[in-house]
């Protein structure tokens, strides 16, 4: 028998031989190249082996009798918790849960529970990785950042990203007060987080004077909007959570009177306003040279978003060539101008064109540019920083925003608007634009949408009420003309005679 198997053994060792020899001359390999590649094989085999089955891993039980998953202890720890481990090798995830007790029956039992959720995850395709909130918005706040782009239209602008990125912070911030910081985003309860938009509601606005102010519904409702995009574009479609796990949060009630969103000037206040810029702004003897010119560009930019519609954005996007006699004005003394507005610079990706009063402005930005040492040149930006020398970069709306605030405060207005409830900045300009167009110019609104790049719809909505006033006059035509009428319309259809 013993020779038997000697003579079985020498055959597989000759024939092994033979392969062994038969791959060496096929290659052209020696024997010691042949040995390490067998060698690397064998490693990495090894590493295979303990990757899908650890060798730390002891006293291992199936459960269900479905390979796929069991429990176990660790070699390397000292409490000697039971561990559930489930591998999934379809789509090669890994689910691994620490069972925290030492007691083998209800190790099992919490295990099966746990194998009838993540079965349940896999069969329905989802990851069986948990992430917490962080994690959550993390992968959201990088999807959303490819989509940055200076064209309208074609995905968010640089603003409304970073408007994003403080909705989830709010988010963040409510998870953490909710003690779910390190909980897996399917674990919260629904319950405890359906009242978001009321905690935000109160959250004191950080960095601003008027902490006690409460944030508007709408404010509310898009932070709200963007939560569940984070949760629908990752959570959902990258198959972390299910849509039943998407949270349902509680929306405020928005009242829409159709009134405007933000506060204009009074008449009398816009001519306080333009007097003060004109006659002791830009002619203040205790400043230097450079910020009266720094002044003069400035007081000029308000006039020209008060007399264009121009968003401040696309007042800053302008460029020089941008700003142009109107070809049909040729041989004509006029203050037109017809003004560009690119797609790549019009907030809803339509490019317009305007026509406005604003020649000796623009003439005087330039003049005062001039004055800096930055000569405008076509392709330079209307209204660039005067930081330095350079041409290409242009005002930023911070910039500008903080010194339409000190100019309020040093005109007297600011305490005028404080204590009339008005909230009034540069984009207000546009607003007065809008309403005095339609209030003393009685402009068709069909063009005047075309002119501030807004449908005649929303026009409609928000500024009805001035047109109403505009056309007072023909409301109230005839009104009041005609006389009461002699004829008797009382009720009694009897004739005294015939009684």
């Amino acid at each position: 028998m013993q020779e038997r198997i000697s003579k079985v053994q020498s055959v597989d060792a000759e024939k092994l031989q033979n392969g062994l020899d038969a791959i060496q001359n096929a290659y052209g390999l020696d024997a010691e190249t042949l040995k390490k590649l067998l060698s690397g094989v064998s490693k990495g085999k090894e590493v295979v082996d303990d990757i899908q089955q650890p060798k730390l891993h002891l006293d291992k039980e199936l459960i269900w009798n479905d390979p796929s998953c069991y429990i176990y202890k660790r070699n390397n720890t000292k409490n000697k918790y039971w561990y559930y481990r489930h591998y999934d090798r379809s789509t090669k995830q890994r689910y691994v849960k620490s069972l925290s007790t030492t007691d083998k029956v209800e190790a099992i039992s919490a295990a099966r529970i746990i194998y009838q959720e993540v079965k349940g995850k896999v069969e329905q395709g989802h990851k069986l990785k948990n992430i917490t909130t962080a994690d959550l918005i993390t992968l959201f706040l990088k999807r959303e950042e490819l989509k940055v782009s200076d064209i309208p239209k074609q995905g968010i602008t640089p603003k409304r990203f970073k408007i994003k990125a403080r909705d989830v912070r709010y988010w963040q911030w409510f998870i953490d007060d909710l003690n779910y910081s390190k909980t897996p985003i399917d674990q919260i309860p629904a319950s405890k987080i359906r009242d978001f938009s009321y905690w935000l509601l109160r959250l004191p606005k950080i960095g601003n004077k008027e902490r006690d102010t409460a944030r508007s519904p709408e404010v509310v409702n898009n932070c709200v909007t963007s939560i569940m995009q984070m949760y629908r574009d990752v959570g959902v479609r990258d198959g972390y959570i299910g849509t039943d796990k998407v949270p349902v949060i509680d929306k405020l009630n928005q009242k829409d009177d159709g009134t405007l969103k933000r506060d204009i000037l009074s008449e009398e206040q816009y001519t306080k306003l333009w007097m003060y810029l004109e006659y002791k702004y830009c002619k203040d003897k205790n400043v230097d040279e450079r910020e009266i010119q720094k002044r003069i560009i400035f007081s000029k930019l308000v006039g020209v978003l008060t007399n264009t519609g121009l968003r401040s954005s696309e007042a800053l996007g302008l460029k020089v060539n941008d700003v142009f006699p109107n070809p049909l004005d040729k041989g004509k003394d006029t203050d037109n101008m017809l003004v560009r507005v690119t797609p790549s610079n019009s907030k809803t990706g339509i490019g317009r064109t305007l026509v406005a009063p604003i020649k000796r402005r623009i003439d005087l930005i330039k003049g005062a540019y001039a004055m800096l040492g930055m000569p405008c040149e076509p392709n330079d930006y209307l209204f660039r920083s005067t930081q330095g020398r350079g041409k290409v970069k242009p005002f930023t709306r911070e910039t500008l925003a903080n010194r339409f605030k000190q100019v309020l405060e040093l005109s007297g207005l600011q305490e005028e608007i404080d204590a009339e409830g008005l909230k009034i900045n540069l984009y207000s300009m546009r607003h007065q634009y809008i309403s005095w167009r339609i209030r003393f110019g009685n402009v068709p609104l069909p063009l005047l949408s075309k002119a501030v790049g807004n449908s005649v719809a929303v026009l409609m909505k928000k500024y009805a009420h001035i047109q109403v006033e505009s056309q007072a006059d023909v409301l109230t035509k005839a009104q009041g003309y005609l006389k009461n009428s002699e004829i008797d319309l009382s009720t009694n259809i009897y004739n005294s005679d015939e009684e």
